[in-house]
């Protein structure tokens, strides 16, 4: 049998999703998510990409656990705008399994921290009922002003300390060197594996991901964008897994700018911390299944 869905009305909005695949539900999430964006436009309130994505990952995470751990695989969403905000149910028919906050430290673990995402973006305002035939989700978020963007400041501050902590993973000899390049607005080869090793993965992956560890109230350490990728710098030797982002440990080489340029998201500042691996491992991963924004249309 195929998986069917009634049409939502204009104003808010009501989905059932019967037989759910992964793939129904990966399409459903998007209708929701459009759904919204299309609502607030015509309310006169379009949002940018990056506005909505706290509401984008509270639809995704609600959606994703009711098909997990729903049972026989029956969705149903409920949409509505109270009091200028975002309020949105999911039923399932698991009245058995009620999601909670993970008391594990994050980045212990590469799953089941998607309520505590949940937590952050709605300042606490979800709450779960068994029923007698499965359970109800239900979860409120403030919707932000258009032409504010909730993704974390980057730091454009010049940082002496963080510099001398840069060259510290270069040879004694070469550390001249480099801060004459640097002063020239010339790009410095740093070496990984000893000082840190380097994650790379793609723009949209890595903002979202910095979004999330800022609802976290997490800072990361060093961060720069450049061709076209973003780098974490991560602790050396660090195990990282397959098919969440590029790690780059022993024997390559970081084209790192001065520090306090503005490719660096989150300039070195010179205490040496570096953003944990599993966290990070963790928080990527919560972004796949998000889609890439559309690209800017050409001037």
């Amino acid at each position: 049998m195929n998986s069917t869905r009634t049409a939502p009305p204009l104003t808010g909005g009501r989905w059932s999703l019967a037989n759910a695949t992964e793939e129904s539900v990966s399409s459903l999430r998007t209708e929701v998510f459009d759904h919204v964006r299309a609502t607030l436009a015509a309310d006169g309130r379009p949002h940018g990409p990056d506005d909505l994505f706290g509401i984008e990952l509270v639809i995704s995470e609600l959606l994703t656990n009711a098909f997990r751990h729903g049972g026989p695989r029956r969705i149903d969403v409920l949409l509505a705008f109270p009091d200028h905000d975002f309020w949105i149910g999911v039923f399932d028919t698991n009245p058995r399994r009620l999601p909670c906050i993970d008391g594990t430290v994050p980045g212990l673990k590469s799953n089941g921290q998607g309520m505590r995402l949940v937590d952050a973006f709605t300042d606490r305002r979800w709450g779960s009922a068994a029923l007698p035939d499965g359970k109800y989700v239900a979860a409120r978020c403030t919707i932000p002003e258009a032409e504010h963007t909730a993704r974390p400041a980057a730091s454009h501050t010049p940082a002496t300390d963080g510099t001398a902590w840069l060259l510290q993973g270069l040879p004694p000899a070469a550390r001249a060197s480099a801060v004459r390049r640097w002063s020239e607005g010339k790009t410095v080869p740093l070496p990984t594996g000893t000082h840190f090793d380097v994650v790379t993965t793609e723009p949209h992956r890595a903002r979202n991901a910095l979004q999330l560890l800022n609802a976290l109230g997490i800072s990361p350490g060093p961060v720069l964008r450049a061709n076209a990728a973003v780098h974490f710098l991560v602790p050396p030797g660090a195990t990282w897994p397959t098919g969440t982002g590029l790690h780059h440990a022993a024997g390559q080489t970081l084209m790192a700018p001065r520090p306090g340029t503005p490719n660096w998201l989150n300039t070195p500042d010179g205490t040496g911390s570096l953003t944990d691996a599993a966290l990070l491992a963790d928080v990527i991963a919560h972004t796949v299944h998000l889609p890439a924004p559309a690209p800017e249309p050409a001037p």
